[in-house]
């Protein structure tokens, strides 16, 4: 197993040695989760992914990630700042040279509230999602985002889907 280290909030400009990072957003009983069907064997993930330039903290790689597989667009700098000046993160697990900054549902919306008044759009959704709900029931399906679906799972370990039920779905889509 892994060893796992829980820091505390670190200033956006620090530097530490880490190849990718993610965001984490949580209630403690759930979790908020993407859909990767252009994946090899079509993935459930969180949201991150890897350092971009030298220059970019592991909050900035975060947050980045975030809005570019929540949204479909690359955010600037500003708004990443923006973001990390308003909303901080409850926990920081570090694995490897993987950060991840974990977040709660109402983080979230507070981030969802902050992009709409800054008037970032995305072709994902009609109106910008301001709500959790919105976030995931008015999202537009498109195949070639990388994240093609949000949903909720339970925050625990080793979870497997029924086969019973994985045909039910199949059927569903053939039908």
């Amino acid at each position: 197993m892994k060893k796992k280290s829980i820091l505390s909030k670190v200033n956006i400009n620090t530097h530490i040695n880490y190849t990718s990072a993610g965001s984490l957003y949580t209630n403690n009983k759930l979790v908020l989760c993407g859909y990767q069907q252009n994946k090899q064997n079509s993935t459930i993930s969180g949201f991150g992914g890897k350092k971009e330039t030298t220059d970019e903290s592991y909050i900035e790689t975060a947050i980045r990630e975030t809005l570019e597989e929540l949204f479909n667009i690359v955010p600037n700098k500003e708004i990443i700042h923006l973001i990390n000046a308003n909303i901080n993160h409850n926990k920081l697990i570090i694995q490897d040279n993987y950060y991840m900054l974990v977040y709660s549902f109402d983080d979230l919306e507070l981030m969802l509230n902050l992009l709409n008044k800054n008037q970032i759009t995305s072709k994902l959704y009609d109106s910008f999602p301001v709500t959790l709900s919105d976030l995931i029931l008015n999202r537009k399906i498109n195949n070639e985002s990388e994240i093609s679906h949000i949903c909720l799972l339970p925050l625990k370990q080793n979870i497997t889907i029924n086969n019973e039920f994985i045909k039910d779905i199949n059927h569903f889509f053939s039908s």
